[in-house]
């Protein structure tokens, strides 16, 4: 299954990037519409009022039938570059003149825009005088414009998209009544400007664009900062040996992720040096536990070797047997430890694999249980073999099985005292406890006996090395016996336990896969 891509930096810095742009635009609008185009279109007003009240004195001063050319050429003679881009003449006959020629099909809109000269009265329709056209052929009475039919309005073009806007008029006064007006237009249309994006004044903006996008960045860098600085304090401390600083930085992006993972790392080694700190405790306990062990057996052999070596020490000879027996039964005390710390070793440490195979770990108890029954006997005590199954397939080392129930029996021998019994009991454990033999489930393997039980406070402590109650009479282990009977359960993917029963006694169970 392909994983989902997660969110990545690179997007946050385009979103803030496509913001910045966003915030700038909107600014840059305001500004330019709220401000500098209101300035702009009054600085045009009173240009376009100065230049239309030049071109009408300079109008007033030609003949009343001047030709539309001197006309053209007074008002050619006041073009200015931020001033109005059209000025038309218009006449008291309605005959236009304009600065520059107009295309055919923006005539009807210049017309419109300027509107109609009231016509003087008692004047009827008048002829064009020499050099005007009326519009589209015809004989008089309208509008008339000068020039070719079909020209062009300085570097724009001809079309109907163009668009006129009447910035201030003037009227050229005459003898009787005004021989006709100025009138002052900006053009709207192809290769012109529209909007007051399209100005070239809006290269001003761009300081303010770069300004607003750097401080922008900064904040966004700043705050990326202080994420990688907390991720070096997470370092540093964890350099100098605090495993429970944590970043706590959520963020789906490279950063947080990172984050997330320096946090798990840093539990993880926290974890790892509480369990080496829990390793190095129980290796002292368990070396001052072993050397307490050594040297009792051996302060005994060497006080009894002492007592017998003295020659100023008498000892008869029944003395000298018993101190003897004495040292005898030490040394083999000593010698019980040691193979049992070595074989708890090799099982810890996995030297000594386990030899697995398919055997009955019925008949294996029931031979064991056998062959401890005389000794159980011989010291007073009762051992039983019980269960309702006659057969439990296993997966297991043989040797290991049968050292786990002789461990087993060798602590109820030790602690159960003289004249109570012993049972041993085989079924099944789990939801499937009713299947038929050779079902798929876990055998429960249960040692019980009517002894005094185990002391409350050393329950969860059973199983741990060198461990051991006070056994009847003079009956103490090494203290690894059930030790090394829940390895060889963990050995064996099982899993055992201990509780006390009512009134009174333990319950030692073990629980194996069936094979």
């Amino acid at each position: 299954m392909k994983r989902p891509r997660s969110p990545s930096l690179l997007w946050t810095f385009a979103g803030a990037f496509f913001a910045v742009l966003a915030v700038a635009a909107a600014l840059q609008w305001i500004v330019v519409s709220a401000v500098i185009a209101p300035l702009r279109r009054e600085n045009q007003r009173s240009l376009a009022e100065l230049v239309t009240r030049r071109a009408a004195a300079r109008i007033e001063r030609l003949p009343a039938d001047a030709p539309p050319f001197e006309i053209r050429r007074a008002l050619m003679g006041f073009q200015q570059p931020d001033g109005p881009q059209l000025l038309v003449y218009h006449g008291d006959r309605g005959e236009m003149v304009t600065s520059h020629m107009v295309p055919r099909p923006a005539r009807a809109a210049l017309v419109r825009s300027i509107g109609e000269w009231p016509i003087r009265e008692g004047a009827g329709p008048m002829a064009p005088p020499p050099g005007m056209r009326p519009p589209d052929g015809s004989p008089g009475g309208g509008p008339m414009f000068d020039g070719p039919p079909h020209g062009h309005f300085g570097p724009m073009g001809g079309g109907a998209s163009l668009r006129f806007e009447v910035l201030c008029r003037d009227t050229i006064p005459g003898i009787d009544a005004p021989r006709g007006e100025v009138v002052a237009l900006l053009v709207a249309g192809p290769g012109q400007p529209r909007s007051p994006f399209e100005q070239r004044h809006l290269l001003f903006f761009l300081p303010l664009a770069i300004v607003v996008a750097g401080a922008a960045g900064l904040l966004l860098f700043r705050a990326q900062v202080t994420r990688l600085q907390a991720l070096e304090g997470l370092a540093t401390r964890v350099a100098s040996g605090d495993l429970a600083v944590r970043v706590g930085d959520e963020s789906p992006d490279e950063i947080g992720r990172l984050a997330r993972q320096l946090d798990r790392m840093t539990a993880a080694m926290a974890a790892d040096r509480e369990r080496l700190e829990r390793v190095d405790q129980e290796r002292r306990r368990l070396f001052a536990d072993i050397s307490h062990e050594l040297a009792t057996p051996l302060t005994s052999i060497r006080g009894f070797a002492e007592t017998l070596l003295n020659p100023d020490v008498s000892v008869s000879d029944a003395e000298r047997s018993d101190y003897m027996k004495r040292m005898l039964a030490e040394s083999e005390k000593l010698d019980l430890l040691i193979r049992d710390l070595l074989d708890l070793a090799r099982l810890e440490g996995g030297s000594t694999p386990l030899e697995r195979t398919r055997l009955d770990w019925a008949a294996l108890c029931r031979n064991t249980v056998d062959r401890f029954e005389p000794r159980f006997r011989a010291e007073g005590l009762s051992l039983r073999w019980g269960g309702p199954l006659e057969e439990a397939w296993v997966l297991g080392d043989g040797r290991r099985l049968e050292q786990l129930l002789d461990n087993l029996l060798e602590n109820a021998r030790r602690y159960v005292p003289r004249g109570g019994s012993v049972e041993v009991f085989l079924d099944r454990a789990g939801p499937d406890a009713g299947a038929g033999v050779g079902a798929p489930g876990r055998f429960r393997l249960t040692v019980r006996d009517d002894g005094p039980g185990i002391a409350p406070g050393d329950l969860p402590h059973v199983f741990e090395r060198f461990r051991r109650g006070q056994a009847t009479g003079d009956q103490s282990g090494s203290g690894l016996g059930l030790a090394i009977v829940a390895e060889i359960v963990q050995r064996h993917d099982g899993s055992v336990a201990a509780a006390n029963r009512e009134p009174h006694g333990a319950l030692l169970t073990v629980e194996l896969p069936a094979a």
